[in-house]
């Protein structure tokens, strides 16, 4: 939407409803709109009203030539005020959005309930009263810089705003805000910011005012938070630990800090729980595929055996979450809030047999801004005795940057250490490494963030090699600062035992040859099946009376796929397992769970890592050759005929795998329990 003044459109958005609204202020023209989104507004907008807008020369917003000053950035907010027919709100400014509250506040006195300055300012320069600004020399150098050569400047600058190591995806998007407006805007909007001095309102503030810096800003330096706090009455100023300018990895601190400040009452008073209450825990199941939350159930059915009593809440969205539903599990009601990780890693499909996971995890940042902030809001409204994530990487990051946030018993579980690079591309290269760097950097800063970790495998199923240039061995450092359970099999082999009597039940012969194509939870493995179709004309001359059927999953229509003498197409299975115990050969991707099931049941199969998808690449093909399991294949490399050829000489081929223990899930179950004082030794 689009508020307008003098001929300027100003563009913002509303985000969310209630009583109260919150005016959310970028710093200068280098940003917008998407700085708050991207952060603040998803947990926010669940309990207030929110208004978003971008400053004029940024985002949506008109480019004039003129008007860069603080009286024209407070005209253009009351045009988004008016447009929107508010009538009394909070107002939050960033960086240089601070004084533009303040001058806001003195323009428009009653309109303003409540003042939030992050990281904020009253003046830049320096003088004799005000010791902790900017000297004069400076500010004159970097106005010139900004003229003379803007594109140095803005790296330069944002190198200041993201201070602390392994920030690239912030700097990344900085960068891209500010090129979607022109360089010589930057140098306005920065020279407005130089010139702003708004302490003459200072005293004059009536409202409450909270005031939020970060210790190590190297853009504006807590000093300046903490003169505003002395001249401002009864404000509140908060300290934020290990954070630069951009609240990077912070922000949800200060997301608390904001809702606590504006609705005390909804701040959540825990009390001693009951020692007579039954243990409640809530569980996060990663919903990329169904891999983890059958071993999360298996896992979690285990500790019912040794602890009857336990409730466990599961915060889960589809596939997952219908899963669970289907078992009659209970989903916590904030599941709704969640954001689909599993849509959004699908849509990463590069080709036709191809997923950079590493890729999307990196550009997954907002989603999982979202995701770790309804978990925030799912443990400050339940007491939980204990939270335990299967892969919910968010949760591991942010709880160990903001341990404040912490408030129960936290166990963390993984099947793989550290993203791998697929990609020659030197940026992709970059991605990695520093995602590598941040799940070491975090346990360095706060180890106790973790109760338990939890490795799903052995220390062997890690590859002995560094995370990266400088970083430590992810086998050793895994052993470090993980437990490890072995294999967690979500079934007892020996419950698949009789082929004979299964293969009844499903109505094949026993004489009949069985090939099972299987692609798992998510959509990627289409082309899988629709190679695998092609091949099936070559099959019927190699493989007289041959059955195929095909386990679409969750996620594929079986009804897109056309008609094909001897093949079966078959919707979601809840339990595929019968289905892999009785095949002669199973084609598969390149998936963990799906894998270890066949090695479990001492199938055959042959199975294609999906193409720069780092898992199925290195950790998985490593766990196999330990294992001695499987027919490793490449898809790209691999005509319909080629495939037909393999599937014919490894059909009913006997196996000799290496056994995989079926105490898996028993011992992390004792582990987790462990964490609370109970559990099996």
């Amino acid at each position: 939407m689009y508020a307008e003044n003098k001929g300027v459109r100003i563009w913002y958005e509303i985000h969310g409803q209630g009583e109260l609204t919150l005016i959310m202020i970028p710093g200068f023209q280098i940003v917008h709109s998407e700085a708050f989104k991207r952060y603040y507004v998803p947990f926010l907008s669940r309990h207030m009203r929110v208004v978003t807008l971008d400053l004029r020369g940024s985002g949506k917003s008109g480019q004039p030539d003129e008007g860069y000053d603080l009286e024209n950035w407070t005209e253009d907010i009351h045009a988004v005020v008016e447009a929107a027919g508010l009538d009394r709100f909070a107002m939050a400014g960033s960086s240089c959005g601070a004084p533009t509250c303040i001058q806001y506040n003195a323009n428009y006195p009653g309109k303003v309930s409540h003042l939030i300055l992050l990281n904020g300012f009253a003046k830049m320069v320096r003088s004799n009263t005000y010791p902790q600004g900017m000297p004069g020399e400076a500010v004159k150098g970097a106005l010139q810089f900004w003229h003379d050569q803007p594109e140095d400047m803005l790296k330069g600058f944002i190198e200041l705003i993201f201070s602390e190591k392994y920030t690239l995806r912030g700097k990344e998007l900085i960068w891209q805000w500010a090129h979607e407006t022109l360089p010589e805007i930057w140098g306005k909007g920065f020279l407005c910011a130089i010139v702003s001095n708004v302490d003459e309102y200072l005293d004059n503030i009536d409202i409450p005012v909270l005031i939020i810096a970060a210790k190590d800003d190297q853009v504006v330096f807590p000093s300046a938070s903490e003169y505003i706090d002395q001249k401002i009455p009864d404000s509140r100023l908060f300290l934020i630990p290990d954070s630069g300018h951009g609240f990077s990895r912070t922000w949800p601190q200060v997301s608390r800090h904001i809702l606590d400040f504006l609705m005390p009452d909804n701040k959540v008073l825990v009390s001693e729980k009951d020692e007579k209450s039954a243990p409640r825990f809530l569980w996060i199941s990663s919903p990329i595929g169904l891999g983890h939350v059958k071993r999360d159930l298996s896992i979690a059915n285990e500790m019912r055996k040794q602890m009857p009593e336990i409730i466990i809440d599961w915060l889960a969205i589809d596939p997952v979450k219908s899963f669970l539903e289907s078992f009659g599990e209970q989903i916590h009601p904030l599941s709704d809030a969640l954001w689909n990780e599993c849509i959004h890693v699908e849509s990463y499909c590069e080709g036709s047999y191809s997923l950079n996971v590493a890729e999307a995890y990196w550009e997954m940042d907002k989603l999982l801004n979202n995701n770790f902030m309804v978990f925030y809001d799912a443990v400050r409204e339940n007491q939980y005795d204990l939270v335990v994530g299967d892969e919910s990487w968010e949760l591991a990051e942010y709880l160990h940057y903001n341990p404040s946030l912490k408030t129960t018993s936290f166990v963390f579980m993984t099947d793989f250490i550290g993203l791998s690079s697929v990609s020659d591309d030197e940026i992709k290269q970059a991605h990695v490494y520093n995602v590598n760097g941040t799940w070491v950097e975090m346990r360095e800063k706060h180890p106790d963030a973790s109760d338990l970790s939890i490795f799903i495998g052995e220390p062997e199923d890690i590859p002995d090699r560094p995370f990266g240039e400088e970083l430590p061995n992810r086998r050793e450092w895994a052993k470090e600062h993980f437990e490890f359970s072995g294999y967690v099999l979500p079934f007892d082999p020996a419950n698949y035992s009789n082929r004979q009597l299964i293969r009844k039940d499903l109505g094949v012969p026993m004489e009949a040859k069985l090939l099972l194509l299987a692609v798992g939870g998510t959509s990627v493995g289409r082309s899988l099946i629709e190679k695998s179709l092609q091949a099936q004309k070559y099959l019927d001359e190699k493989i007289p009376g041959i059955r195929t059927v095909v386990l679409c999953g969750p996620r594929i229509d079986p009804k897109s796929f056309g008609r094909y003498e001897n093949v079966e197409f078959k919707p979601f299975v809840l339990d595929p397992i019968q289905y892999f115990a009785v095949c002669d050969l199973a084609v598969i991707q390149g998936g963990l769970s799906t894998a270890m099931e066949l090695t479990a049941l001492g199938r055959p199969f042959i199975y294609f890592p999906l193409k720069d998808h780092f898992e199925q690449q290195e950790f998985v093909p490593l766990r196999l050759q330990r294992y001695r399991a499987g027919v490793r294949m490449d898809f790209d490399a691999t005509s319909p005929e080629d495939l037909a050829l393999s599937i014919s000489e490894n059909i009913g081929k006997s196996v000799n795998y290496h056994p995989v223990n079926t105490d898996g899930a028993k011992k992390a179950a004792s582990m987790i329990l462990g964490v609370i004082g109970k559990g099996e030794s």
